[in-house]
């Protein structure tokens, strides 16, 4: 009973307007945190081929 009661809660909370902003505000930290995840991913495999082909050219 307590598990369903605490579902119940948190569910309700999500109509609360301030609980709304902080979703919305997480939801485009996310966002942004990726974006900047994806571009450190792409330099660091830029790194990795560039230190491949200078190994290769030894």
């Amino acid at each position: 009973m307590e598990y369903e009661e605490i579902a119940n809660l948190v569910s309700d909370s999500s109509k609360i307007p301030a609980m709304r902003r902080v979703t919305l505000s997480r939801s485009k930290v996310m966002e942004g945190f990726e974006k900047h995840l994806e571009l450190l991913q792409e330099v660091f495999l830029s790194l990795v081929q560039k230190s491949i082909s200078t190994m290769k050219l030894e």
